[in-house]
């Protein structure tokens, strides 16, 4: 085994042995120091409740456009 090539050294010691983690690898898997942070409740009311975008809305009767129909065969 002493006397192989460096590189069948290499690829025997990457495949056999685990890899030490870097620094950077080691720092990215610390767990945080605090918890993450959660979204603010308001704690007062509106100063206006909100409108509805439109007011009413307005239908056409359709019984009456039905008798119109029916009063008016021209169509």
């Amino acid at each position: 085994m002493l006397d192989s090539p460096p590189n069948e050294m290499k690829a025997y010691s990457s495949c056999c042995f685990p890899k030490q983690a870097s620094k950077a690898e080691e720092t990215s898997q610390a767990k945080p120091s605090s918890p993450p942070a959660r979204p603010m409740r308001l704690s007062f009311p509106r100063a206006e409740p909100l409108k509805p975008a439109v007011s009413r809305v307005v239908l056409p009767n359709f019984l009456e456009l039905l008798e119109s129909q029916d009063s008016n065969p021209s169509t």
